[in-house]
């Protein structure tokens, strides 16, 4: 056996299914015959051994089955999954933890986040890092941050606006970023939520709800949240409270929306975290929990 699942992700076609353990190692199923594909993935002897934090899939074509993984320790891998093969050579951020990752729309470029509360953009095509995104102003205030002030969780592109990510962590701000930035500070702050894990999602493309994200945080009270970044307010809080019979409440780790394929109109958010351990379908438009 391998160490417990501590992320996971479906590639692009919904075919595929990855795990990271916190042993380091990933392991891929096909989701139609619950089959493994390829071998497992074991960490390389000769890099920082971690806990598996993060794991995104490149875009299908060339890169088809290809996931990018990246560990507590700072170390970001390539993976082709159905060959059993390590592509390239390990990327390693010293003295950094990886918490958060994310591939842009077009797998041009992806971006890696957490202990040090900066974002990092690389090129995918030469493995460098293009980009460090970690400065900026709060509004009506002169005084510079680096960054979060803590530990990012949570980092995602917006699928409609190729070089904007947005990030979130224990520091209690959700923070917009513009890879094009030439001084690389954030364009926006937005205070309130407390990210602990995989818990911040763009909306899904084709939904016609620009700059929509949404985002849980783990706490008692507004634990989920839709946020209007264009806005830069909350434009709707989910309910996420004890469900009736139980005495243990959930707080959140993971959100994602739903494809928007199918789905009704708002959208739904899946969500999932501890204490009472339990995923939800929400409904957006109405806040009804639709399955759990």
């Amino acid at each position: 056996g391998h160490g417990r699942p501590q992320c996971g992700r479906f590639n692009r076609d919904g075919t595929l299914f990855a795990y990271g353990c916190d042993d380091g190692v990933v392991q891929a199923f096909h989701v139609d015959t619950g089959h493994r594909a390829g071998v497992a993935f074991a960490p390389s002897p000769n890099v920082p051994k971690g806990v598996c934090t993060a794991l995104r899939f490149l875009p299908a074509g060339d890169n088809a089955n290809v996931c990018v993984v990246a560990t507590s320790a700072g170390v970001i891998h390539h993976r082709h999954l159905t060959s059993g093969k390590t592509l390239g050579s390990p990327i390693v951020e010293a003295n950094n933890g990886v918490f958060a990752l994310d591939v842009r729309a077009d797998g041009a470029t992806f971006a890696t986040a957490g202990r040090d509360g900066g974002v990092r953009v690389y090129d995918e095509r030469t493995g460098r890092c293009a980009t460090r995104l970690a400065g900026g102003t709060d509004a009506g205030d002169d005084a510079s941050f680096s960054g979060h002030a803590d530990r990012v969780f949570g980092l995602r592109y917006l699928d409609e606006h190729a070089d904007v990510l947005v990030s979130g962590g224990w520091d209690n701000t959700l923070r917009v970023w513009d890879a094009r930035v030439a001084d690389g500070r954030s364009v926006s702050t937005l205070r309130g939520p407390t990210v602990c894990g995989d818990a911040v999602d763009a909306e899904p493309d084709g939904t016609g709800l620009d700059l929509r994200v949404l985002v849980a945080s783990w706490r008692d009270r507004d634990a989920v949240q839709v946020w209007d970044l264009r806005a830069g307010v909350v434009s709707a809080n989910l309910p996420f409270g004890a469900c009736a019979g139980q005495k243990r409440g959930c707080k959140p780790y993971a959100a994602r929306w739903a494809p928007s394929v199918g789905t009704r109109e708002g959208g739904v958010a899946y969500v999932g975290g501890s204490g009472s351990n339990e995923f939800r379908a929400i409904d957006v438009e109405s806040g009804e929990t639709i399955g759990r």
